[in-house]
């Protein structure tokens, strides 16, 4: 498994991780869209 995949995204976004509490949440952030899209979640 590539865990560094993220690092050459084709689409050049970031990703982000959200934690509170037991919940875990993983993100792609694009500067052209107003909303994230979550990639893995967990809680």
């Amino acid at each position: 498994e590539n865990l560094q995949q993220w690092l050459t995204d084709a689409k050049g976004r970031d990703q982000f991780v959200m934690h509170a509490g037991n919940d875990t949440e993983v993100f792609w952030n694009d500067a052209r869209h107003l909303k994230p899209d979550p990639v893995y979640k967990r809680g």
